[in-house]
């Protein structure tokens, strides 16, 4: 199967007759699957993407001025991907789903956040240079009568590239994204409306500024909770519960990119437990 579509873009923005922003694009797809054995499927894909600076970002002008930001440029990037996904049904009417990805993007203008001494707590954007991310992405799913296991796992690099104009980020890594990261969730349903969730998540490490000076450890949290359904009359009764961070991990919650005077860091919560009832009528 093939399929290409042509997308065209005119986004204007304005805050008063002064402050007013236009971007346009054209932004082609295309893609080709095919179907490889029983319930097996393997496809190809290229884009190309147009992403504006959000009015956060073209708000926050780095003189201190109110008013757009005349210096962000949207990102551009060019996208490929090939992926790989199935299914399989076992006994006991059990069905399993994969699918793998490996992509490649390169991208012109990246956006990052970055603070001035002069305007504490305050970010500000700018366009970082071209960019270059490449990895693989996979999933796995097992669904069962009351089970349902998820896994999901990312491997990649993502870097600023060796050409880029600004030659002191020629071969960095972008800050503020994990370089892999992993999640499991199980999940029972009962008949008697109970679920059941235990998540365990792991962040790699990750940048907080673009020259990579200071990288912030990798850690892993496990978090447990319940919902119980009871039905009502003239509606239903929801009671849930559960505990964040269950092995009490120490670990920052927030990381603020290239922030000014090293306040890279906002830590988490601690392990801690919730509760609460919902009434619905």
């Amino acid at each position: 199967m093939l399929s290409a579509a042509l997308r065209t873009d005119l986004i204007h923005i304005e805050m008063d007759t002064n402050q007013k922003r236009n971007f346009t694009a054209l932004s082609p797809t295309a893609a080709l699957g095919r179907k490889i054995g029983i319930n097996q499927y393997i496809s190809f894909s290229y884009a190309q993407s147009f992403e504006t600076p959000t009015l956060s970002e073209l708000s926050n002008a780095p003189d201190g001025s109110l008013g757009f930001n005349e210096t962000l440029d949207p990102v551009k990037s060019n996208n490929i991907e090939l992926t790989y996904r199935g299914k399989h049904f076992i006994k006991n009417d059990y069905k399993l789903n994969w699918e793998i990805s490996g992509f490649i993007s390169d991208s012109n203008g990246e956006i990052l956040p970055f603070e001035l001494p002069e305007f504490p707590q305050r970010q500000f954007f700018k366009n970082s240079g071209e960019t270059k991310r490449k990895g693989v992405e996979a999933m796995v799913t097992l669904i069962g009568n009351i089970l349902e296991w998820n896994n999901s796992a990312t491997f990649a690099n993502y870097t600023f590239k060796e050409n880029t104009e600004i030659t002191a980020l020629s071969g960095k890594k972008i800050p503020g994204i994990p370089s892999h990261h992993f999640n499991s969730q199980i999940q029972l349903k009962f008949r008697s409306q109970l679920n059941i969730r235990l998540e365990y998540q792991h962040i790699g490490s990750l940048m907080a500024n673009n020259n990579n000076s200071v990288k912030v450890a990798p850690y892993s949290v496990l978090n447990l909770s319940g919902v119980k359904q009871l039905p009502l009359k003239d509606g239903a009764l929801k009671l849930f519960a559960g505990i964040n961070n269950l092995t009490n991990s120490l670990y920052f919650d927030n990381i603020r990119i290239n922030a000014f005077g090293g306040r890279f860091y906002e830590a988490a919560p601690t392990r801690h437990l919730y509760m609460g009832i919902e009434l619905s009528l």
